[in-house]
């Protein structure tokens, strides 16, 4: 992401939540709204639901997240630190001899992760709510909008060449292909028939997409 691009993890605690108490309380309402969603789904989502799982006000819910759409949209801004926390750490151990090595941790770790029951949870319930809910739509356009800008800046770094323009289509085409696939793979779902290896041949695709010019 570029360098004028909002940091996520300056994006997924509620604005008014300036001090570390503050932080605390904005963490643990997303929380509570994560446990919700996962457990009885986006319906189950109200402020009140979310208040008083968390054990607060709705006036000191909606403090913190005046809307519903702006904390759905803090959530899975949260959901998406561990990943931007990890790409910067794997950028910072990387080496001109091998521009690549980013970009497969990055893969190997949405992977992993597109196996975990609470993020494929979230993403799945996200993409049933855009195709009729304008605030659902809306959140989902943003966040993709972050998680091809990640995969975009490290496919700049496997081909220098490459205009931003180019890069980012790229990245476009590997961020489907990820997502598309945890359909077949994601969650506790059992494997789909021709699944089992397949991770290494994502894996060659991904990098032929990566070096295309």
């Amino acid at each position: 992401m570029s360098s004028s691009t909002t940091p996520i993890s300056d994006l997924a605690v509620a604005p008014r939540a300036k001090k570390a108490k503050g932080r605390k309380k904005a963490e643990e309402i997303l929380e509570a709204a994560a446990v919700i969603l996962i457990e009885e789904g986006y319906v189950a989502l109200s402020m009140r639901a979310v208040a008083a799982r968390a054990g607060i006000t709705i006036g000191n819910l909606q403090y913190y997240f005046p809307t519903k759409d702006e904390l759905w949209k803090a959530l899975l801004m949260r959901e998406a630190i561990q990943f931007e926390q990890s790409q910067t750490e794997w950028l910072t151990h990387s080496t001109k001899g091998d521009r690549e090595w980013p970009l497969l941790q990055a893969i190997n770790y949405l992977l992993v992760d597109q196996k975990k029951p609470r993020s494929c949870s979230i993403y799945w319930e996200l993409w049933a709510l855009s195709s009729h809910d304008a605030d659902a739509d809306r959140v989902m356009r943003d966040i993709y909008a972050l998680y091809v800008s990640k995969i975009q800046e490290l496919i700049m770094l496997v081909n220098e060449k490459l205009s931003r323009q180019r890069a980012g289509r790229n990245a476009l085409i590997i961020v489907s292909l990820i997502e598309g696939i945890s359909l077949f793979r994601g969650g506790q779902r059992p494997p789909f028939p021709y699944a089992k290896g397949m991770e290494q041949d994502i894996r060659d695709v991904i990098l032929s997409i990566a070096r295309k010019g």
